[in-house]
């Protein structure tokens, strides 16, 4: 029998799912396995969830702001108030950073920049950020490249 079943405790491992833990090793540093899982598939589970939160938080982070960036530089390209393709990339970006943050604080457990528990009305509040400063940066982008064409 393992070492966790003589002391009458069910099997458990470290958080990153490495092997038993030691004897010695605080109850407060182990997590026991779900019930029927596997011997990792508890663990996979999380981690995978856990990669997944990830790269939403990049999204909304960094990576959808980057887009957003780009998309007003080609927008400005683009020239005049005519609308391009640059114009239905800037605005899809907005739509999935909006989502993208609604899905991390709604189903991943978002945090704030503080690290407190991120809540409905810190979304509200990013969007409506948000969607001033995209309305005000895509208007912008437009009335240079109108003014750089003259």
């Amino acid at each position: 029998m393992g070492e966790g079943r003589k002391r009458g405790r069910p099997f458990e491992q470290r958080p990153g799912g490495m092997g038993p833990a030691p004897a010695d090793e605080p109850a407060s540093a182990v997590t026991t396995q779900e019930p029927g899982a596997g011997a990792t598939g508890g663990f996979q589970r999380q981690a995978e969830a856990r990669g997944g939160n990830a790269l939403l938080r990049l999204w909304w982070m960094m990576a959808g702001n980057a887009v957003l960036l780009f998309a007003a530089v080609y927008v400005v390209m683009a020239g005049g108030w005519r609308l391009s393709l640059a114009d239905l990339v800037y605005w899809a970006a907005v739509v999935t950073l909006l989502g993208a943050r609604f899905l991390d604080i709604s189903r991943c457990r978002g945090t704030t920049a503080s690290g407190g528990p991120a809540t409905m009305s810190h979304w509200r509040r990013y969007a409506v950020l948000l969607l001033l400063l995209s309305v005000a940066m895509w208007a912008g982008a437009h009335l240079v490249a109108r003014v750089s064409a003259a």
